[in-house]
């Protein structure tokens, strides 16, 4: 979940979640915005203080994206066929 759609679903404005968080309408248009500069230098303690507002934990408000991108699934793969010259051949 992310911190727009948490704030939607608890059916508040960006000002009434800044006003019962205690932070500026500007902080959480920021945040909304996915800016993770910005999420960086916000105190720790106004991500908590959102999150108790909006009744989830603080990393269902910003979710970390994966480090590495998702790898294909290689059973949907169309089996390839043996490669006849690297068979192994007894020429005894």
């Amino acid at each position: 979940m992310e911190l727009k759609i948490a704030r939607r679903i608890a059916r508040l404005s960006r000002q009434e979640l800044a006003q019962r968080a205690g932070l500026d309408v500007a902080v959480i248009v920021r945040l909304e915005s996915g800016d993770r500069d910005f999420l960086n230098e916000v105190p720790f303690r106004s991500i908590v203080h959102l999150a108790q507002v909006l009744g989830v934990s603080p990393t269902a408000l910003f979710p970390v994206p994966p480090l590495l991108p998702t790898l294909p699934r290689l059973v949907d793969e169309p089996p390839v066929a043996p490669d006849p010259d690297l068979e192994d051949h007894d020429d005894v």
